[in-house]
């Protein structure tokens, strides 16, 4: 409950998953962290009507709940509450320096993400780079790094959020 009077518009929250999917992650990253959602605030706090109109069509639940967006698999990327990982260890990653403006766009820009399918794909890929070594053959090696024209139409969680930021030209 602490959490929810410390977090901030566009704070990046970890989560240390316990499934199945979630062990492999932290397996492959050499992390305890195994996702990553976007703060968003309550509908109210989304200065954009057009964004909030947005949300809203994807989260029915209280206008004063604390929202989250996030990319989980078999999901897609989906408007959750933070309530969600109430029973969760998690971590706050507050980007030092950002303005509220920028909070918005970044906000505004997590929420272009949604309804997209999860890139399970990309999840695939990021182990077998991991995994690389002279026993798997090349064309079984990873594609994560191959350039593709066009737009996207599927995500992770980390890559959601690098994006948003990267729209306020703000890496993490």
């Amino acid at each position: 409950k602490h959490i929810c009077h410390e977090i901030r518009l566009s704070d990046v929250i970890l989560v240390e998953g316990r499934n199945r999917i979630s062990k492999i992650i932290q397996h492959v990253t050499f992390s305890p962290w195994s996702h990553a959602a976007i703060y968003i605030g309550r509908l109210h706090d989304i200065a954009d009507p057009h964004i909030r109109n947005r949300i809203q069509k994807q989260y029915q639940g209280d206008p004063g709940d604390q929202l989250i967006i996030e990319s989980i698999v078999g999901q897609g990327t989906v408007v959750n509450t933070i309530q969600h990982y109430k029973n969760d260890h998690i971590r706050i990653c507050r980007p030092s320096g950002l303005t509220h403006n920028d909070a918005q766009h970044v906000i505004a820009r997590a929420s272009e993400n949604l309804g997209r399918e999860y890139n399970l794909r990309q999840f695939l890929d990021l182990g077998r780079l991991f995994l690389r070594s002279m026993l798997i053959p090349p064309r079984f090696r990873s594609s994560l790094f191959n350039y593709k024209p066009g737009q996207a139409t599927e995500d992770v969680c980390s890559t959601m959020i690098a994006e948003a930021f990267m729209g306020v030209k703000f890496p993490i």
